[in-house]
C-alpha cells in the first residue's frame, strides 16, 4: 500500500487535504486524522492516480493552529501486465523545525 508517514512529538488531530498539482483535474480529497495515542501518522494514498500531489495537514495543538505543506510524486512504473507506483514518505517533528503557524 502506499503511504506517506509523518513522526509528532506528541499525540495529534487534525485535518489533511490532497490537491492534484496537474491539469486533467483540480478536486480536493479532504480526511480527517487522528493519531489517537501514537505520535505516528499513516496516511494511505488509496485512490490517488499517479501524478504530483500538493498534501496539506492542519492541526492544533496547545492552543496554536499549524499548517503544513508537502509535495509528492506517485509515479507509474510498468512492469509486465502490473503496474508499480513508487512510495512517497516524509517525516516531520514540529517541535525540532519551525513551521508555519496560523494565527486567527
Amino acid at each position: 500500500m502506499k503511504t506517506l508517514k509523518f513522526s509528532f512529538e506528541h499525540p495529534v488531530r487534525g485535518k489533511l487535504r490532497f490537491r492534484p498539482l496537474s491539469e486533467q483535474t483540480n478536486a480536493s480529497i479532504c480526511r480527517r486524522f487522528d493519531t489517537g495515542v501514537s505520535t505516528d501518522l499513516t496516511v494511505a494514498l488509496r485512490g490517488l492516480e499517479a501524478g504530483n500531489w500538493e498534501l496539506t495537514l492542519e492541526w492544533e495543538y496547545e492552543e496554536r493552529n499549524y499548517h503544513y505543506q508537502h509535495t509528492f510524486e506517485i509515479g507509474q512504473v510498468n512492469n509486465g501486465l502490473f503496474g508499480l507506483t513508487r512510495y512517497a514518505k516524509a517525516s516531520l517533528f514540529h517541535n525540532r523545525h519551525p513551521l508555519h503557524a496560523i494565527n486567527h
